[in-house]
Protein backbone atom coordinates (compact mmCIF):
# COMPACT_ATOMS: atom_id res chain seq x y z
CA UNK A 1 0.00 0.00 0.00
CA UNK A 2 2.80 2.34 0.86
CA UNK A 3 3.93 2.28 -2.72
CA UNK A 4 1.06 2.98 -4.55
CA UNK A 5 0.56 6.25 -1.84
CA UNK A 6 4.40 6.83 -2.92
CA UNK A 7 3.41 6.67 -6.43
CA UNK A 8 0.15 8.59 -6.44
CA UNK A 9 1.89 11.99 -4.77
CA UNK A 10 5.30 11.36 -7.11
CA UNK A 11 3.64 10.63 -10.64
CA UNK A 12 -0.06 11.24 -10.30
CA UNK A 13 -0.82 14.15 -8.88
CA UNK A 14 2.27 15.66 -11.08
CA UNK A 15 0.24 14.47 -14.35
CA UNK A 16 -3.30 14.91 -12.53
CA UNK A 17 -3.42 18.52 -11.93
CA UNK A 18 -2.48 19.67 -15.62
CA UNK A 19 -5.05 16.65 -16.85
CA UNK A 20 -7.70 18.89 -14.70
CA UNK A 21 -6.38 22.10 -16.15
CA UNK A 22 -6.28 20.92 -19.46
CA UNK A 23 -9.83 19.37 -19.25
CA UNK A 24 -11.63 22.37 -17.78
CA UNK A 25 -10.07 24.48 -20.49
CA UNK A 26 -11.19 22.17 -23.38
CA UNK A 27 -14.53 22.08 -21.71
CA UNK A 28 -15.43 25.76 -21.60
CA UNK A 29 -14.22 25.73 -25.67
CA UNK A 30 -15.97 23.39 -26.01
CA UNK A 31 -18.81 24.38 -24.31
CA UNK A 32 -18.86 27.77 -25.33
CA UNK A 33 -18.62 26.92 -29.04
CA UNK A 34 -21.78 24.76 -28.30
CA UNK A 35 -23.56 27.99 -26.97
CA UNK A 36 -22.23 29.96 -30.05
CA UNK A 37 -23.97 27.67 -32.44
CA UNK A 38 -27.44 27.29 -30.14
CA UNK A 39 -27.63 30.71 -29.65
CA UNK A 40 -25.93 32.91 -32.86
CA UNK A 41 -25.96 30.24 -35.84
CA UNK A 42 -28.14 31.98 -38.28
CA UNK A 43 -28.61 35.23 -36.15
CA UNK A 44 -27.82 38.61 -36.49
CA UNK A 45 -24.46 39.85 -34.26
CA UNK A 46 -24.71 39.93 -30.51
CA UNK A 47 -23.28 43.34 -29.20
CA UNK A 48 -21.62 43.43 -26.17
CA UNK A 49 -20.08 47.19 -26.16
CA UNK A 50 -21.41 48.89 -29.54
CA UNK A 51 -18.67 49.20 -32.41
CA UNK A 52 -16.27 47.47 -30.34
CA UNK A 53 -17.10 44.15 -29.46
CA UNK A 54 -19.87 41.61 -30.73
CA UNK A 55 -20.41 37.62 -30.59
CA UNK A 56 -21.20 36.21 -34.80
CA UNK A 57 -21.36 32.72 -35.56
CA UNK A 58 -19.00 31.73 -37.99
CA UNK A 59 -17.56 28.34 -38.94
CA UNK A 60 -14.06 28.84 -39.93
CA UNK A 61 -12.47 25.81 -42.44
CA UNK A 62 -9.42 27.65 -43.15
CA UNK A 63 -6.42 27.98 -40.63
CA UNK A 64 -5.76 31.05 -38.37
CA UNK A 65 -6.62 34.24 -39.74
CA UNK A 66 -8.10 32.45 -43.05
CA UNK A 67 -5.10 30.74 -44.69
CA UNK A 68 -6.60 28.28 -46.75
CA UNK A 69 -5.19 26.11 -49.35
CA UNK A 70 -6.14 22.57 -50.17
CA UNK A 71 -5.98 19.96 -47.33
CA UNK A 72 -5.63 22.52 -44.66
CA UNK A 73 -7.85 20.80 -42.23
CA UNK A 74 -5.55 17.81 -42.70
CA UNK A 75 -2.09 19.83 -42.75
CA UNK A 76 -3.27 21.84 -39.28
CA UNK A 77 -4.54 18.26 -37.29
CA UNK A 78 -1.43 16.72 -38.01
CA UNK A 79 0.81 19.96 -36.77
CA UNK A 80 -1.43 20.15 -33.87
CA UNK A 81 -1.13 16.17 -32.99
CA UNK A 82 2.58 17.43 -33.51
CA UNK A 83 2.83 20.17 -31.11
CA UNK A 84 0.52 18.52 -28.73
CA UNK A 85 2.93 15.52 -28.63
CA UNK A 86 6.05 17.56 -27.68
CA UNK A 87 4.34 19.22 -24.92
CA UNK A 88 2.50 16.27 -23.74
CA UNK A 89 6.02 14.38 -23.49
CA UNK A 90 7.74 17.57 -22.11
CA UNK A 91 5.08 18.22 -19.04
CA UNK A 92 5.27 14.43 -18.45
CA UNK A 93 9.51 14.33 -18.22
CA UNK A 94 9.28 17.46 -16.43
CA UNK A 95 6.28 17.31 -14.06
CA UNK A 96 7.21 17.99 -11.04
CA UNK A 97 9.91 21.36 -11.87
CA UNK A 98 8.31 24.43 -12.53
CA UNK A 99 4.76 25.05 -12.40
CA UNK A 100 4.64 28.23 -14.35
CA UNK A 101 6.24 26.84 -17.43
CA UNK A 102 3.81 23.54 -17.15
CA UNK A 103 0.69 25.62 -16.89
CA UNK A 104 1.19 28.26 -19.87
CA UNK A 105 2.24 24.66 -21.64
CA UNK A 106 -0.73 23.02 -20.60
CA UNK A 107 -2.54 26.56 -21.52
CA UNK A 108 -1.56 25.94 -25.01
CA UNK A 109 -2.25 22.49 -25.25
CA UNK A 110 -5.63 22.78 -24.25
CA UNK A 111 -6.11 25.41 -26.82
CA UNK A 112 -4.73 22.98 -29.37
CA UNK A 113 -7.20 20.23 -28.53
CA UNK A 114 -10.29 22.45 -27.91
CA UNK A 115 -9.74 23.27 -31.97
CA UNK A 116 -8.47 19.84 -32.64
CA UNK A 117 -11.55 18.50 -31.45
CA UNK A 118 -13.34 20.18 -34.23
CA UNK A 119 -11.16 19.49 -36.67
CA UNK A 120 -11.58 16.17 -36.69
CA UNK A 121 -15.29 15.72 -35.74
CA UNK A 122 -16.84 19.02 -38.00
CA UNK A 123 -14.02 19.51 -40.67
CA UNK A 124 -14.04 22.94 -39.36
CA UNK A 125 -13.65 25.21 -35.74
CA UNK A 126 -16.58 27.52 -34.85
CA UNK A 127 -15.52 30.83 -34.31
CA UNK A 128 -17.50 33.47 -32.40
CA UNK A 129 -15.55 36.29 -31.19
CA UNK A 130 -15.31 39.42 -32.95
CA UNK A 131 -13.59 42.72 -31.57
CA UNK A 132 -14.98 44.76 -34.29
CA UNK A 133 -13.29 48.42 -33.51
CA UNK A 134 -9.36 47.07 -35.21
CA UNK A 135 -11.67 44.68 -37.21
CA UNK A 136 -9.81 41.53 -35.85
CA UNK A 137 -10.50 38.11 -37.21
CA UNK A 138 -13.21 36.21 -35.45
CA UNK A 139 -11.99 33.90 -32.90
CA UNK A 140 -12.74 31.54 -30.01
CA UNK A 141 -11.58 30.44 -26.57
CA UNK A 142 -9.34 28.11 -27.82
CA UNK A 143 -7.36 30.71 -29.85
CA UNK A 144 -7.12 32.93 -26.51
CA UNK A 145 -5.62 29.99 -24.82
CA UNK A 146 -3.24 29.27 -27.34
CA UNK A 147 -2.86 33.16 -27.96
CA UNK A 148 -2.40 33.92 -24.34
CA UNK A 149 -0.71 31.22 -22.85
CA UNK A 150 1.98 31.21 -26.04
CA UNK A 151 2.45 35.26 -24.89
CA UNK A 152 2.70 34.04 -21.65
CA UNK A 153 5.33 31.46 -22.16
CA UNK A 154 7.48 34.09 -24.24
CA UNK A 155 7.24 36.59 -21.56
CA UNK A 156 8.16 33.92 -18.88
CA UNK A 157 10.82 32.57 -20.63
CA UNK A 158 12.71 36.00 -21.82
CA UNK A 159 12.02 37.61 -18.47
CA UNK A 160 11.57 35.37 -15.67
CA UNK A 161 12.59 31.84 -16.56
CA UNK A 162 16.70 30.64 -14.80
CA UNK A 163 17.89 27.16 -15.85
CA UNK A 164 18.60 25.28 -12.27
CA UNK A 165 22.45 24.99 -12.24
CA UNK A 166 23.65 21.98 -12.67
CA UNK A 167 25.11 20.32 -9.36
CA UNK A 168 28.57 19.66 -10.85
CA UNK A 169 28.44 23.30 -12.40
CA UNK A 170 27.70 24.51 -8.94
CA UNK A 171 30.45 22.46 -7.17
CA UNK A 172 33.15 23.44 -9.91
CA UNK A 173 31.74 27.71 -8.84
CA UNK A 174 32.05 27.23 -5.44
CA UNK A 175 35.40 25.59 -5.16
CA UNK A 176 36.84 28.25 -7.83
CA UNK A 177 35.42 31.02 -5.71
CA UNK A 178 36.74 29.22 -2.16
CA UNK A 179 40.55 29.03 -4.17
CA UNK A 180 39.56 33.02 -4.83
CA UNK A 181 39.53 34.07 -1.65
CA UNK A 182 42.27 32.07 0.27
CA UNK A 183 44.84 33.83 -2.23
Amino acid sequence: MHVWIKWIKTYAWAWLKWIILAAALVGVDLFTKHLAIAHLMKKDAFVIIPNWLELHYAENSAGAMGIDFPGVIGVLSIFTIAVMAVIAWYIFKHRNENKWLLMFLTVIFAGGMGNLVERVFKEFVVDFIYVKIINFPIFNFADICVSLGCIALSVYLLFFYKEKEKESDKIEADSSEGAANSN
